[in-house]
Parts: structure tokens; sequence; C-alpha cells
């Protein structure tokens, strides 16, 4: 399903980087992108399958620390969970993709779904993964929602995304992946994380991690906790009404808004 071509505006040199679909944009992905901008922070935003609105829109933008880039895919052809793992990995081909062309030199990759309140690219951390290397399934040993790269680990990120690729190839039919359990389904599908640990292993690259020695968390489940992001996945928060109403108040988004 990958390499991909994709139109974008050039991104900013030191930048957090997050892509998912229009629809997952228009829930979450534009909060998260106007509380970057309101902290001031530098973000690429990455659409699939952007509708007419949301280029409008962003067309309009100048607004600095924001880039854009956006592709067109045929999902047709592909099952439920072979879309799910093109979403989840697509944000690594991108950040491959600005090293290769030096646009960027740091890049912290988060999930779209994810509100910025302390700025990430403070962080004194050229390489970082949430990595637990005894955890028993490969999926379970990375965390995917806030991940470190310096242009000088481009080799690293061009493995993973070979394996990205390879990996993808072998997803089976729908009714089959249905059929997993959560972990073997987590590794097949979540390609995200368990390309990363695998890639991590096969490159013996544990060692580059350079755990940020910060004085709050990188990354908390909940609102009240001071941590550079806050992240809205699991818990059930996105079917919770007051955070939706909080985000809405605070971070109202970038589609049909002035800035």
């Amino acid at each position: 399903m990958h390499p991909f071509s994709c139109h974008y505006q050039t991104p900013y040199s030191k930048t957090l980087l997050i892509a998912c679909d229009s629809n997952y944009f228009m829930n979450w992905g534009q909060h998260c992108v106007r509380s970057a901008l309101d902290n001031k922070v530098a973000i690429h935003c990455h659409v699939v399958n952007p509708t007419d609105n949301i280029l409008r829109d962003v067309s309009c933008i100048d607004f600095k620390n924001f880039s854009f880039s956006y592709n067109v895919f045929d999902f047709s052809k592909y099952h439920m969970y072979e879309r799910k793992a093109y979403l989840y990995t697509l944000r690594y081909f991108i950040a491959l993709d600005f090293f290769q062309q030096n646009l960027c030199h740091y890049i912290c990759i988060l999930d779209a779904d994810t509100i910025i309140k302390n700025n990430p690219l403070e962080i004194q951390s050229n390489f970082f993964v949430s990595y637990s290397a005894n955890a028993e399934h490969d999926w379970k040993k990375v965390g995917g929602n806030f991940v470190i790269f310096h242009i000088q680990h481009k080799e690293f990120v061009k493995k993973l995304c070979e394996n990205i690729i390879q990996k993808f190839s072998q997803i089976p039919d729908e009714h089959s992946v249905k059929q997993m359990n959560k972990y073997h389904r987590g590794n097949t599908i979540g390609l995200d994380q368990s390309c990363l640990a695998i890639t991590l292993k096969e490159l013996n690259y544990s060692n580059c991690i350079q755990v940020p020695n910060t004085e709050i968390p990188l990354v908390s489940k909940h609102q009240s906790v001071n941590s550079y992001v806050w992240s809205l996945t699991g818990g059930n928060k996105k079917n919770n009404p007051q955070i939706a109403n909080f985000l809405q108040n605070k971070y109202a988004g970038i589609i049909g808004k002035n800035f």
C-alpha cells in the first residue's frame, strides 16, 4: 500500500507530526493542531482524502508554526483492518520523506487525538520510543503515541518503513484478522508499534533510545495532569460529552473558524 505521493506545504525544520483521515481530523486532529498553535509549537498535519471544506479552510490559514499536507487514496480495494494499518503507519512514511528531502531535522510524532499542553520540541532527545523489551508481544513493547526522531536516525526510519511494507503485505483477509485474539491482531495491524519493536531489535537500536530527563510526564491520559501532551486514546474519553464540550470551548477547531 505504501509508498505514496502527496501534496504539501514545506514543514518547519523542527516540528510535531500527526496524520489521519478527514473524519478523524474533523473530530480530533484539528483540536490537536489548535492546541499546538495556542502553545506556539510547530505542527505538521497530514490528512488522507481531505474534504473540499478542509482543503478550502486550510488553504486560507497563514499562521506561523503550521504546515499541512494531504494525499488521495482509494481505500475501496482494502478491507477494514488494512485501512487501519495504513492510517496507523502513514506518519512514518511522511517523516522519512521529510528527512530524505532535508526538509526537517527533528520530528516528534504524535497520535492525532492528542492535546498539546507543553512544548514537546523543547525535550532534549534525538531518538525516543517508549520501549519495554520484556513485553510478550511486539505490539505491546512499544508506545506509538510519542516518538522522537532526529534526522541522524534517518536510516532507522527507512528500515522501519521497509518493515511496515513487508508486514502490511502479510495481513490476511478480514475474517481471519477478526478471529484473532487481541494481541495477535495488534501485532498484525498495529504496525506502527509492532514494526517499531521489530526494527529496534533487528538493528540492535534499543541502546540508542535517549529517555528524556523531564520534570513532567511526556504523556498523560488525564486532563488534570501537567504533562507535555494529553492523550485522548483509551478510557472511553471520546464518548464523554464533557470532554467534547471542553475541546470545543478551549481548542475550537481550525475548520470554519477564524484565528
